[in-house]
């Protein structure tokens, strides 16, 4: 058991996620198509614990687009940053026969 854990049970579950893009910032840039910033994330557990312990689960998510920014640019396709994210667990007891 390390000495920062005060229950053998006890889960630190942390997730640090992201999606950046940086396209046609300038004079005169062109995008044929879509651009999209995506990011997807699940943080934390499918467990038995049984809930005596202590559950920390942090996360951080996020999608950012800079895109088109400045004189003459065009985008012709979608402009989309999307950014899912779960935290936390799902307890339980185990069935036993």
């Amino acid at each position: 058991m390390f000495p920062w854990l005060p229950l053998p049970t006890t889960e630190i579950n942390e997730g640090y996620n992201g999606a950046s893009v940086d396209v046609a910032n300038g004079i005169a840039n062109h995008v044929g198509g879509d651009v999209a910033a995506v990011a997807s994330q699940h943080v934390g557990d499918i467990g038995y614990d049984y809930d005596y312990g202590t559950d920390m689960n942090l996360g951080t998510n996020f999608a950012d687009i800079y895109a088109g920014n400045g004189a003459f640019n065009s985008i012709e396709g979608s402009v989309v940053a999307s950014a899912e994210q779960s935290v936390g667990d799902v307890d339980g007891f185990a069935v036993l026969f």
